[in-house]
């Protein structure tokens, strides 16, 4: 080879990469606010890509094919229900209404459930509920009700 080619190979080496990248250098120095788009840019590329997936069938502890009563009761309707996240709930008839179709293994045993006694004794762990009565509200109002309730322990609104 003769060194005439062989100083045009290697000078074609050494200029080749810069070459090849030259037009890629940009447009000269960024702006702040350029700056930081692109290391926002850059940060979101880095954010893991969750895909939906279907929903596991039968995770509810009701079981499959239970669904919550619908809690569209007018005034008259809710009168002495308790609201819950599954429906009205009547505390004097367990076993009516959406309670009824809750499972066994959810509900209290029959045993446990007894009148909370003078003042709400009982198991701390237990809820325990106070139903006001229309008539009650109405007589001493919301405030004075709540004082009372007060008194013997801690209200949770």
């Amino acid at each position: 080879m003769a060194p005439r080619n062989f100083a045009l190979l290697a000078l074609m080496l050494l200029v080749a990469p810069f070459a090849l990248t030259w037009g890629a250098k940009g447009q000269g120095p960024l702006t702040a606010g350029e700056k930081a788009e692109q290391n926002e840019w850059r940060k979101f590329r880095q954010l893991p890509r969750f895909n939906a997936v279907e929903r596991v069938a039968d995770l509810s502890p009701f079981g499959p094919t239970f669904q919550p009563d619908k809690l569209d009761k007018d005034a008259r309707g809710r009168k002495g229900l308790i609201e819950t996240a599954i429906g009205y709930v009547d505390l004097k008839h367990l076993d009516q209404g959406v309670t009824k179709r809750v499972p066994a293994a959810l509900k209290h045993d029959a045993a446990a459930i007894r009148a909370a006694g003078s003042k709400g004794k009982g198991n701390a762990q237990d809820v325990n509920i106070v139903q006001v009565s229309a008539e009650a509200l109405q007589a001493q109002g919301a405030d004075a009700i709540e004082s009372a309730l007060r008194q013997p322990g801690m209200v949770a609104l």
